[in-house]
């Protein structure tokens, strides 16, 4: 069995705990949609700063979902970057190998990266609520 299949193992598990939580517990409802939808957007947010990165050239060391030192998965891609998912699913971050961007203006556009794709997602996610039909029948 590879590394990678390991890991995945082991990411499903998690999942698989997180599950039986939520089925279990009422509060545990509450909490892995409350994990579920902030990590998706630390995904997202991080995707951005990732995407600009390599637009850029930069080249990237670490991409990961979640903090702290509890690894829950960790994947080394063939161009070398590892992709982790760590325990904490309250932040993230992209570790490029070379932290210096050739000017001030591309190190602006990576930091606005993130929050500009957060914001493009929240506005499609704004049309598509609106677009769902509603279940009252007032009339205007």
């Amino acid at each position: 069995m590879t590394h990678n299949m390991k890991e995945a193992l082991k990411l499903l598990a998690f999942v698989a705990a997180m599950a039986v939580f939520c089925a279990v517990s009422p509060i545990g409802q509450n909490l892995t949609v409350f994990a579920v939808v902030l990590s998706f957007l630390v995904c997202i947010h991080e995707l951005g700063h990732y995407i600009w990165f390599k637009r850029a050239g930069v080249q990237i060391e670490e991409f990961a979902i979640g903090m702290g030192s509890p690894v829950i998965a960790r994947f080394k891609r063939k161009n070398g970057e590892v992709w982790s998912f760590r325990a904490l699913l309250v932040g993230g971050y992209v570790k490029p190998v070379d932290d210096k961007v050739a000017t001030p203006w591309g190190r602006m556009k990576a930091i606005i990266a993130g929050p500009a794709v957060n914001l493009v997602f929240a506005f499609f996610a704004l049309i598509a609520a609106l677009m769902l039909p509603t279940s009252n029948n007032i009339e205007v």
